[in-house]
């Protein structure tokens, strides 16, 4: 509804509505550049962020409880600002590139733990995953096959398919394998239990890849690139969060990293390669260093703008002519000249003549023949300074400035008398 002025708003309010709207749009706008990085995992998949049982969740709390600096690393290319003897770990899950995989893997040293189980979540639990299949070991090798064309993964354990009963799926059945770990001479001993049960147990092997550590019947299950720092994990089993579990188990993951490298006091999660990165964008930088405080100038800059806008006293004055036309020509001219010639300070008393004669013909209609009649409207109202006293000081009037002070006076005086009368 309007208000009692007309107006359908009012001035508090419309500064309200447009302060609460730059600060919403403002807001809007960072949560849009960082909206990447404030995503949760809630499909259960294997990385950092999972806190499921194939997730890496645990193993990142385990790390910093035990003193080590743990990152999340946002970018698809490997950071050369990394501090020295930086631990990159890269938990691909099935649909992860070669190529991204093997883009990552530059940096030095890198773990990369391979998947096994594909994410099925659990409707009843958010977060949580149901073993239900692994993945086909060719399409994990698939994904190192950039850093060893020959590479091949195994589930050795694992019965075939009965080819002859075409009845039964040709997927092969998971079983629970014990398996034996065992150092090679270029590791050490396993810093694992000596004796472990490990569903679906997952292999490695290839040309290039140098073998660790090993199941004792010549497979692979931690194996190292030759002439490089690159890692890799077959079995995701030994490090997860359902891995942890078992004290034994959660003190030979941490045994493994320090081994692989010595010395770290910081290790990074890659999650790029589930598709959590931090994709270069013009809205993100704005509200980065270091064209932060740009976007702060200008955003102070709008401020002042606006409120410079607000606070203006009235109406913008129009565009005067070059050439005035008219009875305001006439009159600036005129004024012009009388100021040119110093006449007027001399003009006082017919100014003041001028003021009695309006004053009378405002109460009289127009008619001011005599106007000394306003005598006794002065004496009625006790009035006071008088007319009189008024011209007497209009004789004396020497400065522009003594003008201006009788011409205040005689309008005051002019208003009085009319109310007076009326």
């Amino acid at each position: 509804m309007a208000g009692a002025g007309g107006n359908w708003i009012s001035r508090g309010m419309a500064v309200t509505l447009v302060v609460v709207t730059a600060v919403a749009m403002v807001v809007f706008l960072a949560l849009s550049a960082y909206a990447p990085q404030m995503r949760t995992e809630t499909g259960g998949r294997p990385n950092v962020l999972s806190k499921s049982a194939i997730g890496y969740a645990g193993l990142k709390i385990l790390l910093e409880e035990t003193g080590t600096v743990v990152g999340i690393n946002r970018s698809r290319t490997p950071d050369e600002d990394l501090p020295a003897k930086t631990l990159l770990i890269l938990t691909p899950d099935g649909l992860s590139s070669q190529q991204s995989l093997t883009k990552l893997a530059g940096a030095a040293p890198v773990l990369i733990v391979l998947p096994k189980w594909p994410a099925v979540p659990d409707y009843l639990h958010s977060g949580w995953v149901r073993k239900f299949v692994a993945y086909e070991p060719g399409g994990v090798a698939e994904m190192l096959k950039g850093l060893d064309d020959t590479t091949s993964v195994e589930h050795p354990f694992d019965p075939a398919p009965d080819a002859k009963d075409k009845t039964k799926s040709k997927t092969k059945k998971i079983t629970a394998a014990t398996v034996r770990l065992a150092g090679t001479p270029a590791f050490g001993t396993s810093p694992f239990p000596p004796v472990l049960s490990i569903d679906a147990f997952q292999t490695i092997a290839g040309k290039k890849w140098e073998p660790l550590l090993t199941d004792g019947h010549g497979h692979n299950v931690l194996v190292r690139l030759k002439g490089t720092e690159t890692y890799v994990l077959s079995d995701p089993d030994l490090v997860n969060t359902a891995a942890l579990k078992n004290e034994a188990v959660a003190a030979g993951a941490l045994d493994l990293i320090a081994r692989i490298a010595p010395g770290a006091h910081f290790v990074e999660f890659d999650v790029t390669l589930a598709g959590f990165d931090n994709p270069p964008s013009l809205l993100h930088s704005v509200f980065s260093a270091p064209f932060l405080a740009t976007t702060i100038g200008a955003l102070l800059v709008a401020i002042l703008m606006v409120f410079r806008a607000l606070n203006r006293f009235g109406t913008p004055r129009a565009e005067a002519r070059a050439f005035a036309f008219g009875k305001r020509s006439l009159a600036d001219n005129t004024a012009s000249l009388i100021r040119v010639m110093g006449r007027g300070p001399g003009m006082a008393p017919r100014y003041a003549a001028a003021v009695r004669r309006q004053a009378a013909k405002t109460l009289r209609g127009g008619r001011a023949e005599d106007v000394r009649w306003l005598d006794g409207v002065e004496q009625a109202g006790h009035i006071t300074p008088t007319y009189a006293e008024l011209l007497a000081e209009a004789e004396h009037v020497a400065t522009v400035t003594d003008m201006m002070r009788l011409a205040a006076k005689l309008h005051d005086w002019k208003s009085r008398i009319i109310h007076e009368r009326r």
